[in-house]
Parts: C-alpha cells; sequence; structure tokens
C-alpha cells in the first residue's frame, strides 16, 4: 500500500516591525529546553505589544503550495545558549530604539 506524502513546512516568511513588539517579553528559553527530538534548543521570543495575531506569515509547503497566516509572537533559534543570551539583549535594545512598547496588560 502506498503512504500518502507527508506534508511539511519547507520555508516560512514573515514581515516584523519591531517596533510593534513589547521589549519585556522578548525571553531567552532555559538553558536545558528540549524539542521533540530531545534535542537542546536555544530559542528566543518575543510578542507583539497588543497580543494580536498581526505578523504576516506566509508558509510554503513541501508539495510547493503556499498558505497566508498571521501570528502574535516570533521565536529565533540560535546554536548556543551564549549566543541566544546576546541576541536577546540585542533585540530588546533593537524593539526599545524603534518604539517598542510595554503591553498595558
Amino acid at each position: 500500500m502506498e503512504q500518502p506524502p507527508a506534508f511539511g513546512i519547507r520555508k516560512r516568511t514573515e514581515t516584523i516591525y519591531l517596533g510593534d513588539f513589547d521589549p519585556a517579553k522578548i525571553e531567552q528559553s532555559p538553558a536545558n529546553t528540549k524539542d521533540e527530538n530531545n534535542d537542546l534548543v536555544f530559542m528566543v521570543q518575543m510578542e507583539r505589544s497588543d497580543s494580536e495575531r498581526k505578523i504576516p506569515a506566509t508558509l510554503e509547503m513541501t508539495d510547493g503550495s503556499k498558505t497566508k497566516v498571521l501570528l502574535v509572537d516570533e521565536q529565533f533559534l540560535m546554536d548556543t545558549y551564549e549566543a541566544a543570551g546576546r541576541f536577546q539583549k540585542a533585540l530588546t535594545h533593537a524593539v526599545t530604539l524603534c518604539g517598542g512598547k510595554r503591553s498595558p496588560f
């Protein structure tokens, strides 16, 4: 019996405006965070100030189709915990300089 092809995300493209994010919600994941394969993950996450799904993203699937979605947060994967920490500090500074405001909540 032939298996149907596996569909997954091949590429994800987003447009972000740093001033839309809350500098207080830019966080580095704990050093022992693991993914579903039990591999260590070094991640920096940030969320919009208004917690609204307004980040436009295009998902290109492995079959070539494209889907447009709106997201509320963003994640960046790094190769080391130290790199994630440096990126988190730099991103917080950039968001502040671009007018990012704390969430009203």
